[in-house]
């Protein structure tokens, strides 16, 4: 049953969700008719399986046509959003881009709100791009905030180095394997190389960005991201937010729920709720940050 529940939330969570359940239906109901068909050996219901079919899968193409267009629309509110955000912050960055790979507008206009609003004092950041170097003007003008950044590729990390100002590090992947805190769960992945200091420190601000591993099947792993699984609850403070990217991705949404868990087993209280834009973000925070949902 747990495993349902999981898969249920995985897939009714997210951008899309409205496809899913529509799609759901269309499988259903084709099913059924097909079962009364064969029961009644008739090609009559046959017919009607293959008209309800076609009739559900064009309504499912129109919701993730209207999905699709719908996160257009939002990373265009944020896109203006952010660039006033930007202005106003006094943050000027040459080649600020939101497209391709990088971070699109709902989560760079998020992390603005999160430094506007809250002022981490603590932030890590995992994976780099333009989130960093808004970080490291974040550090600049905040020079008492401890931020620190890992990156997994080193041609990167090099072509990114001299832009940032704040704790940078190039860290590789490494196979690890461990149990998490409380709900106990087996995990084998790639996570960065030791960060020794890490493991003591906690953090108000996470930014779950990285690693990936740079194959084609990354969208479809189970439990990616899923190092930072192993710090989990010692690494937060008492107030935090943490943000999982991509969290449209499978393998991102089960470790962010398996985040959930934790904090749950723990007896922590958190908020949870997303992001939608052409990627979508997933945010766990405490109640005290609650508000950024609606700011």
């Amino acid at each position: 049953m747990t495993l349902i529940k999981r898969t249920y939330r995985v897939f009714t969570r997210g951008p899309h969700a409205s496809a899913v359940i529509v799609l759901i239906g269309l499988i259903g109901t084709a099913a059924t008719v097909l079962a009364l068909g064969v029961y009644f050996a008739t090609f009559r219901y046959f017919a009607v399986a293959i008209a309800i079919g076609a009739g559900l899968l064009s309504v499912t193409i129109v919701a993730v046509l209207i999905d699709r267009l719908r996160a257009t629309v939002n990373d265009v509110s944020y896109a203006i959003s952010l660039e006033r955000s930007l202005k106003e912050s006094g943050y000027v960055i040459d080649g600020f881009f939101t497209d391709g790979a990088a971070a699109n507008p709902s989560l760079h206009l998020f992390q603005m709100k999160v430094l506007t609003f809250l002022r981490p004092r603590s932030v890590l950041e995992l994976g780099s791009g333009q989130t960093t170097r808004v970080l490291t003007g974040y550090a600049r003008d905040n020079p008492s905030a401890n931020v620190v950044t890992l990156e997994q590729e080193r041609s990167w990390f090099d072509r990114l180095r001299p832009q940032i100002s704040h704790d940078y590090r190039s860290a590789p992947l490494e196979p690890v394997s461990f149990n998490t805190a409380g709900t106990e769960r087996h995990i084998q992945t790639e996570w960065y190389a030791p960060q020794p200091d890490l493991g003591e420190r906690k953090f108000d601000y996470i930014l779950v960005d990285g690693p990936d591993h740079g194959r084609t099947s990354a969208a479809a792993t189970t439990f990616a991201r899923s190092g930072i699984l192993r710090y989990v609850p010692s690494i937060l403070d008492t107030s935090f937010v943490v943000v999982f990217d991509d969290a449209d991705r499978y393998g991102v949404l089960m470790t962010a729920h398996e985040f959930e868990a934790i904090l749950t087993r723990h007896g922590i209280r958190f908020v949870s709720f997303s992001l939608y834009g052409a990627k979508t973000q997933m945010v766990l925070c405490s109640p005290d940050n609650a508000f950024l949902s609606s700011v």
